[in-house]
């Protein structure tokens, strides 16, 4: 059984040793790849590879003074204010990733999964704001301060695949100038302003940044670790709200699917109703909070007055039983005997591997992540990573046009 840590998603924050040779000359213009998920924003750069939950909410300032009473709100080594038209009437503050789910569960707010998520929430508000936060993250060197000398940026995000035909709409909304302030952690607050033009983003569906991530380099350069372009492949992208399947028969698409009860927030809801029951619906539990009782002292318990819960059995079982489901549905849809390889990406399917790894044991089951390479990562950032390196590819591409296949 996985390390079930691996469960929760808290803020990651990893800057290279030494930014990234990418072998562009260009110092002025930032690549960066965005993976906007349901239960995380990863940011991938020349700088550093980041992740934050995925959560912007309403923040009330104290009342007393201005600035200084900005400043003087209690703030985490990563926790994250993102203001907007400060100092103005217009004013607004808005808590971002941990420091987000750290006011929810302060404030016990109930909290609508599937009202924030709704079908077009990247053309929300909130979606926006990760965005901005993902481009503020991009440009950030080791001493958490920002480079000043970026005046261009090219961007590469993705989209579920049935959400690839609204991409237009989407450059449109995050298209444009930004000016904003953001407060990171314990230090100052940082101006950030910035330009981006449709020409400067690309689009692409979600799933192909994990493939992108092992067919190039980080200089752009074609590598095809996995020889895609001979074999058929089922890759499964499991996140935090979905899972998809995509079939890809000698690099040319075949049939997606896309569930959404074997994903990991199924296996927390499950979690949640059981706490209840436990507790006579004394305790209620949100999904966002779990993650804390996941990492606490004493991992997977939650008090309640003076009996203590403990839900680590019925949060594996779970898992399990999503992942017998899953492996199921996976069997039904495809014919897995005429498939090379099945790859497995996503933070929840670093979770789900070794059982998947086990079940089909007849299968080459891999799971897309590289530990050792110069910028090592999990597979929970294997999308953002592609994003990146296809950004160096398609910029090495217009230097040399006989590079672009």
């Amino acid at each position: 059984m996985t390390d079930l840590k691996q469960l929760a998603d808290p803020s990651k924050f990893e800057f290279h040793p030494q930014p990234l040779e990418d072998g562009l000359g260009n110092s002025y213009t930032l690549n960066t790849g965005i993976d906007i998920g349901y239960g995380s924003l990863k940011v991938m750069s020349k700088y550093g590879l980041h992740k934050v939950p995925s959560l912007v909410i309403p923040f009330v300032r104290p009342k007393y003074g201005d600035i200084t009473a900005l400043q003087d709100v209690y703030m985490g080594r990563d926790d994250i204010l993102y203001i907007e038209n400060m100092g103005t009437e217009e004013e607004q503050v808005w808590a971002v990733g941990q420091k987000a789910l750290d006011t929810l569960d302060a404030t016990k707010a109930v909290f609508d999964v599937d009202e924030y998520y709704n079908k077009k929430w990247f053309l929300n508000k909130e979606f926006q704001i990760m965005f901005n936060i993902g481009v503020f993250l991009a440009q950030l060197r080791a001493d958490r301060n920002l480079d000043s000398w970026i005046t261009n940026y090219h961007i590469c995000i993705g989209l579920p695949v049935q959400w690839v035909k609204y991409s237009e709409e989407l450059k449109k909304c995050l298209a444009g100038r930004r000016s904003f302030d953001v407060m990171f952690g314990n230090g100052n607050l940082q101006h950030v302003s910035f330009e981006v033009g449709i020409g400067d983003l690309e689009v692409i569906p979600q799933h192909e940044g994990a493939l992108n991530s092992q067919l190039l380099d980080y200089q752009g350069n074609i590598q095809d670790k996995l020889d895609f372009a001979h074999k058929d492949v089922l890759l499964v992208d499991a996140g935090n709200r979905t899972v998809d399947a995509h079939l890809l028969l000698k690099n040319n698409k075949g049939k997606s699917k896309t569930w959404l009860d074997v994903s990991m927030l199924s296996v927390k809801d499950e979690v949640c109703e059981y706490i209840l029951e436990e507790t006579d619906n004394e305790r209620e539990v949100y999904e966002y909070q779990l993650d804390k009782y996941i990492l606490g002292e004493d991992p997977c318990t939650i008090k309640c007055g003076r009996n203590v819960i403990d839900f680590k059995s019925t949060l594996q079982a779970s898992i399990r039983d999503k992942i017998r489901v899953l492996s199921k549905r996976l069997q039904m849809v495809y014919n897995l005997d005429d498939l090379d390889s099945i790859l497995v990406t996503g933070g929840t399917g670093l979770c789900y591997f070794d059982e998947l790894k086990d079940i089909f044991d007849d299968y080459d089951v891999q799971l897309v992540q590289d530990l050792d390479g110069e910028v090592p990562y999990n597979a929970t950032y294997s999308n953002v990573v592609g994003f990146y390196k296809l950004l160096v590819y398609l910029e090495k591409s217009k230097l040399d046009p006989q590079k672009k296949k």
